[in-house]
């Protein structure tokens, strides 16, 4: 299936975010609360994203914000758990 142009730039910026927010992760090695507000703004980014992109794709419902809303806090969790 072929995917549209604006698909591909979308998830481009995703990786892009959470490429830079994994090197800031490593580059601040040793002071854990940079390192939590690191990720806490990388899963708020990736709700953000998944806002943006489900609204200008027309697809927004609440149970699509909930979901990315467990899976950034999920996936928070785990990483400052494991720091």
């Amino acid at each position: 299936m072929k995917k549209p142009l604006r698909h591909i730039f979308d998830y481009a910026i995703l990786s892009l975010l959470l490429s830079v927010s994994l090197f800031l992760l490593i580059y601040f090695n040793g002071n854990p609360k940079i390192q939590r507000v690191l990720v806490i703004f990388a899963g708020s980014c990736y709700v953000a994203w998944g806002y943006l992109h489900h609204k200008k794709e027309k697809t927004l419902d609440l149970s699509i914000i909930i979901e990315y809303l467990l899976y950034s806090v999920l996936g928070s969790m785990l990483v400052i758990g494991l720091l």
